[in-house]
């Protein structure tokens, strides 16, 4: 049998790892009992925990969709790929051309040695790069789809300006 759990958008996990996870959760919850010492006594050291076993449980992959499903800045791209019926890990894929792409454009807006014209080019063939490779991860209606609500980032690659920062990763 399996369950949907709470914040993942289109993974179940099976009986065994809800209550494997709910171990964990009623490990870290002691509003029952005020005189029992925690095991954990820090924030860090009850949030590390957590991720350890919820990583041991559900693996490296399964954990890190979790993570993309429930960090509110990537909604939107979630949402895109869940449309298009594609696995979380292709939201990640962008997450990771972004970043990568951004920190380039930065560079090349660091690079004082560039003429204006240099700048843009550079940042237009960023632009190209960014939609080969999403288009490779989301096909072609999920890139436009995600260009259409991506912060304007590959806009600005597309108009020669430098890229806004991407959005935290948490």
């Amino acid at each position: 049998m399996t369950t949907p759990a709470i914040g993942y958008t289109q993974e179940v996990i099976t009986e065994q790892e809800f209550r494997d996870m709910f171990v964990v959760y009623q490990k870290l919850d002691f509003t029952g009992d005020p005189d029992r010492p925690y095991e954990y006594p820090t924030q860090a050291e009850r949030d590390n925990y957590k991720e350890t076993q919820l990583r041991q449980i559900l693996g490296d992959d399964r954990y890190a969709d979790s993570l993309q499903a429930k960090n509110p800045a990537y909604e939107k791209l979630n949402l895109i790929t869940q449309r298009l019926d594609l696995p979380l890990s292709a939201a990640r894929e962008v997450i990771s051309v972004q970043t990568d792409l951004t920190q380039r454009a930065a560079a090349i807006d660091a690079d004082a040695t560039l003429t204006n014209d240099e700048r843009a080019a550079r940042y237009n063939a960023l632009a190209r790069e960014a939609q080969t490779r999403i288009t490779q991860a989301l096909g072609p209606r999920g890139y436009t789809a995600y260009r259409d609500n991506s912060q304007n980032w590959i806009q600005s690659l597309e108009s020669g300006k430098p890229t806004p920062a991407p959005a935290p990763a948490k």
